[in-house]
């Protein structure tokens, strides 16, 4: 039989330009910072055209594709088959490859992992609706939609520069769409003059190319950055559809192929560029190749999937006429969309059979979309489509629990309609709730808010009184029509199931819903479901959370919280016993410490994402960026600080440093201490309990880590933020950095230092310049960086140290002024962690490094003493150290933690497990050689002490807190 021929040459080239358009969006070369990057960036909007191309194609090809109905099967055939024999072959070759892309595989529409290549599929195989809508209409008809369609998805978007419909983060499929409609009308239509078409294609890709370069100037020379470089660098920019057409137009008559070949090498060239699967082993090639010529890496990469591409498309041609593929093709087969209905309606009695519980899920689906909505409304971000779009997986989660616990209890009570308006009013007080929490505090409704119903009368007057009213005459209503429908259909909504099935239901349902209480379990079933679904532990931001979780699911989130085991010989006695035991050792220690100065001052200095680079494992410069903080460190008591987190988790450091408290030692499921615990406990000891006067600053609005809440607890009388009633005075910037300068933080301590020489002071102050992203171009280059550990993000690298050059700066200058102060001040300033941008150091090996920051602990001139020391810590240590270095009396509680810090190796959650600080690791100890110690090997002194830190901890966190005010003594 002879094969049909189409004209092939635009889905070639679109092939080659999509595949060379992922290249160029990894991010090894997205962020290059060569002198030609307006040349990469030009080509890379070349690269976009392809993307139209395939759109355009079909529609203007109509006639090949409005009878391809039954063809369907063999493209589902070959995207299953291509999808995962990439998977497997990646999974196997990449380390970092898991389970959950064999999931986005067989789940791509609730996943909306790859919306470019599965629009283009959805679309192809919709054609014969399309086109036959479409043949139905007049020309008149025709130009009235291309005209409204190309204002609402090119114009406006292009006038306005903002991406209305989303297509940018997942709308793909309307704006192809759009195209698709109009290849059909320049096909149709006629309206586009073929003359001269080779240069009105040059023509038109040269003004494409002209718009980037002029946004380029725009963008350096007016907001000194590249930041709208790539403004018409979309795919439905008015200049990149300009472009496509003409480009389109001179390729759709060269070149004609088999139609099977051609229709095969679409799906599967869009499929090899856009599995996620294969962008993550792409990323990985160019990690582990990072010192190779990037481009040369580049071209060989293009090379080798345009091969794929062609060799499986043949292989699948080949097959396609195979008996197997054509047995299996048969039985999936249908040749017209009655024959699919037709094919659909075997399953109606069952759909009929389970009408209610359809109805109940799809009520479940459209109240969790609404949930999402809402919080995105009150968080000021995001849309309503752009949430059912990426989030389509919580969605069906959220659906599929809320349907579980439904038919839980409607299998206890068989009462459909009481079942269902208990849940309906739950899910609604949750929505009205998390809607006005998330305006008020930024924060989603979670489990440890059933504590405050206690003082509901306090809450309701927080509440406008119009809120309240009208939510209660709504909860009657729904009540009254609830036992209304009740008593009205209560034989028709019953179950009928023999009792040994109704048995079996209720257990599997209990057993499944009962695993909610250990998601948080890293190893546990339920929590690789939640992987599955893309459900994101989001404990460090729960506003952000709730947005992309919805509400319900955030809710669930938080239940599987335990906050620390509890040691053996917890009781009132033993706790009492150990607070005697160091109010004996504070009288020890205090024989040799001075007193207090009335006007003595703390200052701790978080320096956010702060380390050394020449520590950091095969990395060389070849000079220091940071002369003066290592000159400070030698002048005074100085090491390195073990820390929990890598690339993020400063609100926990913070958190040990304040209260003396060991993160390790809590349970797996509570990571963030902030967001988790500190609101849920009556005492909060912390070192501001020693202090007069207690001042916190954090140059960045407070919308991280529940930290207003936080400060008020530990006693913090003023905090210092964007957004906040005490105003920031300095807010300048550097060049390199988006946020507030670690120059004007260092400034506003220094406003904000007493001058009362009657009442103490302590000051927390967490800095934000070193925050990532490290992507900004603007700034000059002095150290030279090389090595494997740079892996694909040198210029984040450069960035970070250019940073880094400011940091130093500032900070031997902030140490001058407190030099030049007659009031005693005893600094300690410390890196929380470090970044997380190098790519090309195995964590699996240099964990530990790679989780060591630096810190030193400095005395003005008006607090000096010999005391030195250089010591591997962690950050609970600080207190004790601090008032160690000043030399003043100590309480007990800081006798203990001074006891700690002395005889105990420093401990940390086992760095070779936290690293996403996501879950706390097991507990390890760390010697000054950087060997790990086992519990085991401890001295039978240290596991005494050991054993009292634990019970303090245990009562002051998860317990009776008999020690708690104990710990908050101010009396030395």
């Amino acid at each position: 039989m002879k094969r049909k021929k189409i004209p092939s040459l635009p889905l070639i080239i679109a092939g080659i330009l999509l595949i060379l358009n992922q290249l160029l969006n990894i991010p090894s070369i997205t962020k290059t910072d060569h002198s030609d990057y307006i040349i990469y960036t030009i080509i890379k909007g070349i690269s976009i055209l392809g993307m139209n191309l395939i759109p355009l194609y079909l529609g203007f090809n109509y006639i090949y594709f409005k009878k391809t109905i039954h063809k369907v099967s063999k493209y589902i055939i070959i995207y299953f088959s291509v999808a995962l024999l990439t998977n497997i072959v990646n999974f196997f070759l990449c380390e970092n490859n898991t389970l959950k892309y064999f999931w986005t595989t067989l789940f791509p529409i609730s996943q909306n992992s790859y919306p470019y290549g599965l629009s283009i599929i959805l679309i192809f195989i919709s054609m014969p609706i399309i086109i036959n809508f479409l043949q139905k209409i007049s020309n008149h008809q025709l130009k009235q939609i291309l005209l409204i369609s190309t204002y609402l998805f090119v114009i406006a978007p292009t006038l306005f520069g903002k991406d209305i419909w989303s297509i940018q983060a997942g709308g793909m499929i309307l704006f192809n769409t759009y195209l698709v409609l109009l290849g059909y009308s320049i096909n149709r239509l006629k309206f586009i003059n073929t003359n001269l078409i080779l240069t009105k294609s040059f023509i038109s890709i040269s003004v494409y190319s002209l718009s980037t370069f002029l946004m380029f100037l725009i963008s350096k020379n007016t907001h000194n950055d590249l930041s709208t470089i790539n403004r018409f660098n979309v795919s439905n920019s008015f200049f990149a559809v300009y472009a496509s057409i003409y480009l389109f137009i001179l390729l759709n008559k060269k070149l004609k192929l088999s139609s099977d070949f051609t229709s095969n090498f679409l799906i599967i060239s869009t499929l090899i560029t856009m599995l996620p699967s294969n962008i993550n082993q792409i990323n990985n090639i160019f990690s582990e190749n990072s010192n190779d010529n990037i481009w040369l890496l580049c071209f060989r990469i293009f090379l080798t999937l345009i091969i794929i591409s062609l060799i499986l498309t043949t292989i699948f041609t080949w097959l396609e006429h195979t008996a197997l593929f054509t047995s299996i093709n048969q039985k999936l087969q249908f040749n017209s969309i009655d024959d699919f209905f037709i094919n659909v309606s075997k399953f109606k009695q069952i759909l009929l059979k389970n009408k209610r519980l359809l109805i109940v899920m799809a009520s479940f689906y459209v109240i969790t979309l609404i949930q999402m909505g809402l919080v995105a409304l009150a968080a000021n971000h995001g849309t309503i489509f752009e949430l059912f779009l990426n989030y389509q997986a919580a969605i069906f989660l959220s659906t599929f629990i809320l349907t579980a616990f439904f038919l839980l209890m409607y299998l206890l009570t068989n009462r459909f309609w009481y079942v269902y308006g208990f849940i309906f009013i739950i899910e609604l007080l949750l929505t009205i709730s998390t809607f006005l929490k998330i305006q008020l505090r930024h924060e989603p409704v979670l489990p440890t808010d059933m504590s405050a119903l206690k003082s509901a009368n306090d809450i309701l007057n927080m509440i406008d009184p119009i809120i309240i009213i009208l939510g209660i005459i709504i909860m009657v209503i729904f009540v009254i029509f609830t036992f209304t429908l009740q008593l009205k259909y209560q034989k028709k909504y019953q179950i009928k199931l023999n009792f040994k099935k109704r048995i079996i239901s209720i257990v599997l349902l209990t057993t499944s819903l009962f695993g909610l209480l250990f998601i948080n379990h890293a190893q546990s079933v339920p929590s690789k479901v939640f992987d599955l679904f893309n459900i994101q532990k989001k404990f460090f931001n729960q506003e952000n959370g709730a947005r992309i979780n919805g509400p319900f699911l955030q809710f669930i989130n938080n239940l599987d919280v335990s906050v620390m085991k509890k040691p053996s010989g917890y009781s009132k006695k033993n706790i009492h016993k150990i607070m005697n035991k160091y109010d004996v050792r504070a009288a020890s220690i205090n024989k040799t410490r001075k007193e207090w100065q009335k006007n003595q001052t703390f200052i701790f200095v978080l320096s956010e994402s702060f380390s050394d680079p020449s520590r950091v494992p095969n990395l060389k410069l070849d000079n220091t960026p940071i002369s003066n903080i290592l000159n400070a460190k030698k002048l005074n008591s100085s090491g390195l600080m073990l820390s929990s987190g890598y690339g993020g988790g400063t609100a926990n450091m913070e958190w040990q440093s304040l209260t003396g408290l060991d993160l390790s030692a809590l349970s797996p499921t509570l990571p963030t201490p902030y967001s988790q615990l500190v609101d849920n406990i009556n005492y909060s000891p912390n070192i501001t309990n020693l202090f007069d006067e207690k001042i916190a600053i954090h140059p960045y609005n407070a919308s991280l880590y529940n930290r207003k809440d936080v400060f008020k607890d530990f006693g913090f009388q003023h905090f210092y933020h964007q957004g906040s009633t005490d105003k920031l005075k300095y807010t300048d910037k550097i060049p390199a950095s988006p946020y507030i300068s670690d120059e004007s933080a260092y400034k506003e301590t220094e406003r904000l230092i007493s001058s009362n020489n009657s009442k103490s002071q302590f000051i927390q102050l967490s800095t934000m310049q070193n925050h990532l992203p490290f992507d900004k171009k603007s700034y000059s280059k002095t150290i030279n960086i090389s090595g494997s550990a740079i892996g694909n993000n040198k210029d984040a690298i450069d960035n970070y140290i250019q940073r880094i050059q400011y940091t130093d700066t500032a900070t031997k200058s902030f140490l001058d002024y407190l030099d030049s102060l007659d009031r005693p001040i005893t600094l300690v300033w410390y890196g929380d962690h470090l970044p997380g941008i190098y790519s090309g150091d195995s964590m699996s090996k240099y964990a530990v490094s790679l989780h060591q920051t630096d810190y030193f602990i400095f005395n003005n001139k008006s607090a000096k003493n010999n005391i030195r020391f250089n010591k591997l810590i962690s950050p609970y240590s600080f207190s004790s150290l601090a008032l160690k270095q000043a030399n003043i009396k100590v309480t007990p509680y800081y006798a203990m933690l001074t006891d700690i810090t002395e005889s105990l190796p420093a401990s940390m959650n086992d760095p070779y497990t936290t690293v996403k600080n996501t879950y706390n690791g097991a507990q390890v100890f760390i010697n000054d050689k950087n060997k790990i110690i086992k519990y085991s090997q401890l001295s039978k002194n240290q596991k005494q002490l050991l054993k009292d830190y634990k019970l303090i901890q245990y009562d002051i966190v998860s317990g009776k807190q008999y020690s708690a005010k104990w710990a908050m003594q101010k009396s030395y």
